[in-house]
């Protein structure tokens, strides 16, 4: 789920700076177990040839523990 979206101050014409909040809600089959993981995106967007592309992506994760089948070092 992404919510709150807004956008930042430093935008431009042709660059967008959009801030939002996430969470991901997942249930593993094998423990039973639902987990949540919750943060930030920061994405500045550029306007090329009329559409809006990706320029920049920042993740901030704000969950204090992270569960131990997540593989932080491809985040």
């Amino acid at each position: 789920v992404i919510s709150n979206i807004m956008l930042d101050e430093g935008c431009s014409a042709g660059r967008l700076v959009v801030l939002s909040n996430s969470t991901v809600h997942y249930y593993r089959t094998k423990n039973r177990i639902t987990e949540l993981l919750y943060g930030r995106y920061r994405h500045e967007l550029v306007l090329q040839a009329g559409h809006w592309r990706i320029a920049k992506k920042k993740i901030v994760l704000l969950n204090d523990t992270l569960p131990a089948i997540l593989d932080y070092y491809n985040l």
